[in-house]
């Protein structure tokens, strides 16, 4: 592609292909490239407008990253943070141009590292070389780079602080995530280092982090004989932290242990700390999760033993579990059950029941239990609306997935754009692209803005079809909710 020094693009040509881009994370337009290289370079905002963005050719910052090693959040992340500046110029974009400039220097140092470098090395570390460090220097590590190695470290049961504390020391700027703490844990947890363990959970305590089944992954290369040694171990330096990291560690073990089958120990745990509803929760949930609804009705008879209330949520397992599995009848009793102990169904409990409901085709046993959660405060989820959408479809009741959409943009204005959205997508693959593009059009008279994706897919079925009356319909009604300056009002709703 030849191009001109320098190119002027409107604002709204700037959203569209940023838009674009973020539909197609590993392949973005080539455009994007010399967008993000010419803004990370530098963005002039004092034009009297600012609502033209300048891209100058410069071949020496045009450098296509290698998006295949980069994780699609990250991406996404940058993507967005540029595609809010272009709606919402901020004339303090110091902030934002330096991270998209440090997230492209670290792709592009990024380039031909593969999984041959985190293997040698995690086979430097492992033999304790004494200059590591020094063949690591020449590199700026990634977020996601780093996981790979501490993951290849656990691996290979290789020591990983001394990485660790390499990374801390000379990676500018770099915050682990919780998932790099994990692993760390995790880490000394292979290599039996409970010390190195306990101070680096009194840090994350002091910091407020809290633990997930990651850190406590090693217990599941081990016999069961050690799992119950390194389990005590566990608890003890859990103990000693404190602070968040000894409730969210007592509960990731206890649901680490229910995903690995060993039951016993999980309720050994709780023996060991306490009993609470939420560790019985866990227990409950992995019982349904294995199809096996008596055993998991067996745990809520034994925390009514104990003196543990179940609450709402345990019955919601229970009720999943019966009604993923066919068992109808007794999910009703337990419901019948459930109330008549006290425990009042919440949001997922009417979702449950009436998306069932949906399925077997008894939409008006549906819209009656969302009348009656309506009615008691409740507002009902994303996915119970697209539940009920789906099932009209599929009885082929398109008129009444329609007014249940326009009853429920009344009743439920922050699902709107979700309801009409799906709505216009099902009709779509239902091939009525003229009726879908006829809801688009009354979606944007009342100042809802569609779905990019199925807005962009209704304007080319409408192109390809031959209407493109309507079609330029469409583009006109989009195109006035991009064509909105920075102090104006549009009318636009985002739900």
């Amino acid at each position: 592609m030849e191009w001109k020094s320098p190119t002027v693009l409107n604002l709204n040509s700037v959203r569209r292909l940023l838009v674009s881009s973020i539909r197609s994370l590993r392949n973005p337009n080539p455009i994007f490239y010399r967008f993000v290289s010419t803004f990370s370079s530098g963005f002039n905002p004092s034009s009297p407008s600012r609502k033209t963005l300048t891209f100058f050719s410069n071949p020496h910052l045009w450098i296509k990253p290698n998006l295949h090693i980069l994780p699609s959040s990250c991406l996404l992340r940058v993507l967005s943070k540029t595609l809010n500046f272009a709606i919402n110029p901020n004339p303090d974009s110091g902030f934002l141009q330096s991270q998209i400039r440090s997230f492209f220097i670290s792709t592009r140092r990024s380039i031909n590292f593969d999984r041959d470098e985190f293997s040698k090395i995690a086979d430097s570390i492992k033999r304790g070389e004494t200059d590591f460090e020094s063949k690591l220097n020449r590199m700026n590590l990634s977020q996601a780079q780093v996981k790979e190695i501490l993951h290849t470290l656990n691996a290979r049961g290789a020591p990983a602080l001394r990485f660790y504390n390499w990374v801390m020391k000379t990676q500018s700027n770099f915050e682990p995530c919780s998932e790099i703490y994990n692993l760390i844990i995790d880490n000394h947890g292979r290599i039996g280092d409970f010390d190195a363990m306990l101070v680096l959970l009194r840090e994350l305590s002091l910091k407020g982090h809290c633990l997930s089944e990651k850190a406590f992954e090693f217990l599941a290369v081990q016999s069961s004989n050690d799992v119950r040694h390194s389990i005590i171990k566990v608890l003890n330096v859990l103990n000693l932290s404190g602070g968040s990291c000894r409730g969210s560690g007592t509960q990731s073990l206890i649901k680490l242990l229910c995903n690995l089958g060993y039951f016993d120990l999980a309720i050994y745990v709780m023996e060991l700390t306490m009993k609470k509803t939420s560790y019985y929760n866990v227990l409950i949930a992995a019982k349904c999760r294995n199809g096996d609804f008596r055993d998991a009705r067996d745990v809520i008879e034994g925390m009514n033993r104990f003196g543990f209330d179940p609450n709402t949520k345990s019955y919601n397992y229970l009720l999943g579990c019966l009604f993923k599995n066919g068992r109808v009848a007794e999910a009703c009793e337990l419901l019948e059950a459930m109330e008549h102990s006290g425990y009042l169904p919440d949001a997922i409990t009417y979702e449950m029941v009436a998306l069932h409901s949906c399925r077997v085709g008894k939409m008006d046993e549906a819209i009656a239990f969302i009348e009656r959660m309506v009615s008691e405060g409740l507002r009902p989820r994303i996915s119970t609306h697209a539940g009920f959408i789906k099932g009209y479809f599929l009885l082929g009741r398109v008129n009444d997935a329609h007014k249940y959409v326009l009853d429920m943009s009344v009743r439920d204005k922050y699902s709107v754009n979700a309801n009409y959205s799906l709505f216009v997508k099902m009709l779509l693959q239902s091939g009525k692209v003229v009726d879908a593009g006829m809801v688009l059009v009354e979606m944007m008279q009342k100042g809802l803005i569609p779905d990019f994706v199925v807005y962009k897919k209704v304007v080319s079925g409408l192109d390809k079809m031959g209407r493109r009356d309507l079609a330029r319909e469409l583009k006109q009604s989009y195109s006035n909710f991009t064509s909105c300056t920075d102090g104006g009002r549009c009318g636009r709703q985002f739900y």
